[in-house]
């Protein structure tokens, strides 16, 4: 019941404590066990320890149950393919969900019904309304959401699938049906993530509709509560959102903090070692290894001579690829100075049509600025910032515009999240503190003179 508290309050290390000695004292393979297995693994997996949540989840599946507690493989199976979601291995994903699939399907074929049942479908609704959802594929994250509604209905469970469903229709720019059922999410919910999740959502929201004073609002009132969880998402979400806040204030030194703050985050939940390591055990979790044998001379001598085969095999493969990776990059510096150059004679090329189309009083008005400055502005910045994807250099388009994101959002139909995301990270590359407006417009401005000597000056490691 502490343990429970704990959870319920984000405070998942004490929680799992809490949980661990419980363990102790529980009979290994009863209906409480298994209970505490599943909690314990959800603390885990809250606090950041996917692998040791892999283990407690998995153990819930080790011993064989009577049909009435299968529903107990449900929810770990369905915990399961959160955490593959989580990873982006979505064809463990799938395999997780076909499984608990058939455990559902069996027990509707043999009519048992009863609480637990119906909240292990509820949690498996939601999860497959988040994988859908994820993937980009609405409607049927729609259909599966839907459906968790209707079985937490009633039941006091229903605020997860309000938020849920809450996102959804955020993915979809429907900010105001969004606010909705974030709202009602905070009326049916007592337990704490519920109540942070909504807060920190509901300040994304009044963030696209540029209610900026709502949003700082909701950031007084749970800012302190979110910033002593552990939760990596949530503080993730809520880091960027004071970001965006901060920028709009034009305390770009604030925002600059939240921004650093969020990528340390994404960086630690996105470890490769850790991810690599759970990917593993999670594809072998159904399979038993048989990892027995004798531990006598023999295997010690074999196990010597292979431990000296794989040190030799790394110093040979280290040295090939420090090899390969010097060549690539003589390679890859050939093709940039060539490209350069190339881009540098288009852009010499541009301005000789501009002034022959200035002069030729005949030449139809509204095509130089139509297409040639736009072109002209695309090559400044291929020189000046090579490191910029295509997609970024169209979004630079849009930004000297001066638009919003809920604009662009809107004109290139993609959600408001997504156009802020890749908004920081062209500032990034273009490594400024000012408004990115603000430097766009100035490199519109250059001369070819001043392109030449910004470049230059970039050769020289000069900051422009």
């Amino acid at each position: 019941m502490r343990g429970r508290l704990l959870q319920n309050s984000m405070q998942f290390s004490a929680a799992i404590k809490s949980y661990t000695s419980a363990l102790v004292k529980l009979t290994k393979g009863s209906k409480r066990y298994y209970e505490v297995l599943l909690n314990r693994g959800c603390s885990s997996w809250s606090d950041g320890n996917k692998e040791s949540a892999t283990h407690d989840f998995q153990e819930v599946m080790t011993f064989s149950k009577p049909d009435s507690l299968r529903y107990l493989d449900v929810k770990a199976l369905t915990f399961l393919s959160g955490i593959c979601r989580d990873i982006k291995r979505f064809d463990l994903a799938t395999e997780f969900h076909d499984k608990a699939g058939r455990l559902i399907a069996d027990a509707e074929k043999k009519s048992i019904a009863n609480p637990e049942w119906n909240d292990a479908k509820c949690d498996f609704a939601n999860e497959k309304g988040l994988y859908f959802l994820v993937r980009g594929d609405l409607e049927n994250a729609n259909i599966w959401l839907k459906k968790a509604e209707e079985l937490s209905a009633g039941r006091g469970i229903e605020s997860i699938s309000l938020v849920n469903l809450g996102l959804l229709y955020m993915n979809q720019n429907r900010m105001d049906i969004a606010l909705k059922y974030f709202n009602e999410a905070a009326t049916k919910g007592d337990v704490e993530f519920g109540k942070l999740l909504v807060a920190v959502n509901s300040m994304h929201i009044y963030i696209s509709l540029k209610n900026f004073d709502a949003a700082r609002k909701i950031s007084e009132e749970y800012g302190s509560r979110i910033e002593s969880t552990s939760h990596s998402e949530l503080l993730n979400s809520y880091y960027i959102n004071k970001a965006l806040i901060e920028e709009n204030e034009c305390n770009f030194e604030k925002a600059l903090t939240f921004w650093h703050l969020s990528d340390s985050i994404e960086n630690l939940s996105d470890n490769p070692v850790e991810l690599n390591r759970v990917a593993e055990h999670l594809t072998n979790i159904i399979e038993k290894k048989n990892s027995e044998g004798d531990s006598g001379n023999t295997n010690f001598f074999y196990m010597i001579i292979g431990i000296l085969i794989a040190i030799l095999t790394g110093v040979l493969i280290y040295h090939w690829n420090f090899i390969r990776k010097h060549k690539l990059d003589n390679i890859r510096l050939q093709s940039f100075l060539k490209q350069s150059n190339k881009d540098m004679r288009d852009l010499e090329s541009l301005y000789e049509e501009i002034n022959e189309r200035e002069e030729d009083q005949t030449s139809p008005v509204g095509i130089k600025s139509k297409h040639i400055v736009e072109a002209l502005f695309k090559k400044k910045l291929i020189l000046l910032h090579p490191e910029l994807t295509r997609n970024e250099m169209d979004m630079c388009l849009y930004l000297i515009k001066d638009l919003s994101a809920k604009e662009i959002a809107e004109l290139s139909n993609r959600s408001v999240r997504t156009i802020e995301s890749v908004k920081y990270s062209i500032k990034k590359k273009l490594g400024i503190n000012e408004p990115t407006y603000n430097y766009l417009k100035r490199v519109n401005a250059m001369s070819l003179q001043d392109v030449r000597d910004a470049m230059n000056a970039q050769a020289d490691n000069k900051i422009i």
